[in-house]
């Protein structure tokens, strides 16, 4: 996604207009951006195909808790000067366990009012920190739009050694 691919050769893109197969480069890029909230759902299987089995995928995944910046994402003719291309992470959905038919879901959540991140594991609740949060099996991350007015959330960006800035 997002990175422009030739077609060529035996992939050649077919022109309705001429009638006739032509190189060209296809470009995917998002129309817009969700108004407020934007989930990512992150595909956690691995398929074999020489034994037909799915499995988990166990890899750690790097994602910026602070100033995702979408803008890299969005056609350029579809912006505004008024849109801001900035999330902030203010959920993940994790899952522990090492199988696809094992495990156990939990959340967590960011404060914007006292400036930390919960977590939420059944009916407990608990303070947490922004590492606990980067090292997470993230399965969903819920990022919410920047007002263009508004100022950065204040929270630790990054996790260090773990996370994207």
């Amino acid at each position: 996604f997002n990175t422009p691919q030739m077609m060529e050769g035996t992939n050649q893109f077919f022109c309705s207009h001429c009638k006739s197969h032509v190189n060209a480069i296809k470009d995917e890029r998002l129309v817009r951006l969700p108004a407020k909230y934007m989930v990512i759902h992150l595909v956690r299987t691995k398929f074999n195909m020489k034994t037909f089995q799915t499995r988990k995928d166990q890899s750690n995944v790097a994602f910026p808790l602070a100033s995702l910046d979408m803008s890299r994402f969005v056609k350029k003719r579809s912006r505004t000067v008024t849109d801001s291309m900035m999330f902030d992470l203010v959920s993940v959905v994790a899952h522990s366990g090492r199988g696809l038919t094992e495990g156990h879901f939990t959340c967590y959540a960011y404060d914007p009012h006292k400036h930390f991140w919960v977590h939420y594991n059944d009916r407990a609740a608990s303070a947490t920190d922004a590492e606990s949060v980067g090292r997470a099996q993230a399965y969903l991350l819920v990022y919410e739009r920047r007002s263009v007015a508004a100022h950065p959330i204040a929270r630790q960006h990054s996790v260090t050694g773990i996370l994207e800035e």
